[in-house]
């Protein structure tokens, strides 16, 4: 059985959001394996549009061959930012709640 992320799991969060990557705690590269390991139809990730330098917010299409979909506005020139953009939309699609 898959490990589902709860709002218990909230602790971890201040963890990720200094250190995004990584090394982390077993407790919160349970809850990262758990936001990784969802279906990708639809899963926040990051386009690279400037090496090293841009960042844009996507969500993935789920099927083979068909791009993720940028969302507008949502554009990052910081890359720890651009991970807890994610972090903090795929945290709510798990949870229900809002992460500021």
């Amino acid at each position: 059985m898959r490990y589902r992320v709860t709002a218990e799991d909230r602790q971890w969060v201040d963890e990720f959001r200094q250190n995004p990557a990584g090394p982390h705690s077993p407790n919160l590269q349970r809850v990262l394996n758990a936001m990784r390991g969802a279906p990708n139809a639809g899963k926040y990730c990051l386009i690279c549009t400037k090496p090293f330098a841009e960042w844009q917010l996507a969500r993935m299409s789920g099927q083979r061959g068909v791009p993720p979909t940028p969302v507008a506005g949502e554009v990052f020139t910081d890359l720890a930012e651009a991970e807890w953009a994610v972090f903090r939309r795929r945290w709510r699609e798990m949870t229900g709640e809002d992460l500021n």
